[in-house]
């Protein structure tokens, strides 16, 4: 859906004026400046209803940004100081399709969301008679019987923020063409999140090396 040209809304205005005797002619240079001028407004406010509709998705939104934050509570405190436009976004689009959970499942979506790949290991004890010897899992089951309440989340790559022109919402010269971070918004969320009785270990052996 688009915006008419501007001529479409003064010869429409045109249309809709009185006619007779005593009304002037309509066809002169000033009355169609007049009409020019006036249908103006009515493509601005035509141009104003189609932007509404951008601004009521969240992947596009612009303007409304700080709404759609003050509805969700954003931003939130696990959230990392300065965040750019682009993230301040994914995030309130991360949160509303958020359904919460405790399954691997859920915790990997939920860096995905961030921009992290992660891998997560739940461990367990040694068990005779039912763990298998040789396992391609046998590393994990070691320990005590509390290895239980421990899982070790791998983060696989550091965070790349790129800058996204067009509907992506990149901000000339306030974003910068990419930035690489830890994972400390996800270590966060995921302490917050976790079962009270677990313990998550954190792994950044397998990641890239993060920006200083």
């Amino acid at each position: 859906m688009s915006v008419r040209d501007l001529s479409a809304y003064a010869g429409a205005l045109t249309r809709l004026m009185p006619r007779g005797g005593a009304w002037p002619g309509t066809g002169g240079p000033v009355w169609q400046s007049l009409m020019t001028a006036l249908g103006a407004e009515g493509q601005r406010c035509d141009t104003r209803a189609l932007q509404l509709l951008d601004e009521a998705d969240p992947r596009t939104c612009a303007e409304t940004l700080k709404d759609w934050e003050r509805v969700l509570g954003l931003p939130d405190d696990c959230a990392p100081a300065n965040q750019t436009f682009v993230e301040r976004r994914d995030a309130v689009i991360a949160l509303l399709r958020s359904t919460g959970g405790m399954s691997i499942a859920f915790f990997t979506a939920l860096a995905t969301d961030r921009g992290y790949e992660i891998e997560i290991t739940e461990h367990r004890p040694f068990i005779c008679g039912r763990s298998p010897c040789g396992h391609q899992n046998a590393r994990r089951e070691t320990g005590s019987p509390t290895i239980r309440l421990f899982w070790t989340v791998s983060l696989k790559t550091t965070r790349n923020v790129w800058f996204r022109v067009g509907t992506g919402g990149g901000r000339v010269g306030e974003d910068s063409h990419v930035s690489m971070t830890r994972a400390d918004e996800i270590e966060c969320l995921f302490e917050r999140l976790k079962s009270a009785h677990t313990t998550i270990v954190w792994d950044y052996s397998q990641a890239d090396a993060p920006a200083a």
